[in-house]
């Protein structure tokens, strides 16, 4: 299966409106990646767990209200402190030359699209997600240290069609563990009610993970990802909680063949 470029994108903040990065996020997808955009006012520690839970390679901020290098930094301290610090930060908006540089030697940002330079349109935009590399892990260590950041990466391994991630979970299968499969049309409250059990599991001291599948463009292969998340938010930071969004990726029966 080949393997998609996970990315999210995200407006730092209080920030004004978001048409360009909405521009941006259907042009990724048009280019064949998997998106994740949750709309205006998301804080950071929201933006770095949803990057580490989902086991993405990339997050895009848009900033444009001058507290690019205060919401950079909130971001990276979070990933460090959750050795997640090989997910690339790619920064865009009104940001002063001089502070390109604080961005890119102080907090490691992969990249700053300065708003008006020639290499901000979205074809260079595009080039440069599409030559990008996404993580490398190795599903063994992976497993070994036990974590949200290291099992999202292991699940990404898997959803890319992984053999040795895929051997090593027939190894750590077990039997009493309760699988519930949930399906039906569009707006009739399936993540509600999912958000309702997990509640009700978690008041019996469950330990419970969410697989949320979404479809994949037909056409270009993107998919633009996490919906479900967003009536679930009540256990974001539950340690023993964790929700991964994956696209059909043109499996049969509405889910990949991976899932």
């Amino acid at each position: 299966m080949e393997k998609k470029k996970r990315i999210i994108l995200a407006k730092a903040g209080l920030d004004g409106h978001d048409q360009g990065i909405n521009i941006i996020k259907d042009f990724l997808i048009e280019n064949g990646h998997e998106v994740f955009y949750f709309g205006l006012y998301r804080q950071m520690e929201d933006i770095a767990e949803i990057a580490i839970q989902e086991g993405v390679d990339i997050i895009g901020l848009s900033i444009h209200n001058a507290a690019h290098i205060e919401y950079v930094k909130e971001i990276y301290d979070y990933l460090k402190n959750h050795n997640a610090l090989d997910i690339k930060l790619v920064v865009g908006g009104i940001i002063p030359e001089e502070d390109v540089i604080i961005l890119e030697r102080e907090f490691g940002v992969w990249r700053v699209f300065v708003s008006g330079t020639p290499e901000a349109n979205l074809n260079d935009i595009g080039a440069f997600f599409r030559k990008s590399s996404g993580r490398n892990m190795n599903p063994k260590l992976i497993l070994e240290n036990k974590s949200k950041n290291n099992l999202g990466l292991f699940i990404s391994e898997l959803a890319n069609g992984s053999e040795e991630a895929s051997n090593l979970v027939k190894n750590l299968l077990r039997k009493d563990v309760l699988t519930i499969g949930i399906t039906g049309h569009q707006g009739v409250g399936k993540s509600t009610l999912i958000g309702h059990l997990i509640t009700q599991f978690r008041t019996l001291n469950k330990k419970v993970g969410v697989i949320a599948v979404d479809p994949s463009d037909c056409i270009s292969g993107g998919a633009f990802l996490g919906g479900d998340r967003t009536k679930m938010w009540r256990h974001f930071f539950d340690e023993n909680v964790h929700i991964y969004s994956m696209a059909t990726r043109g499996g049969h029966g509405g889910i990949a063949d991976t899932t």
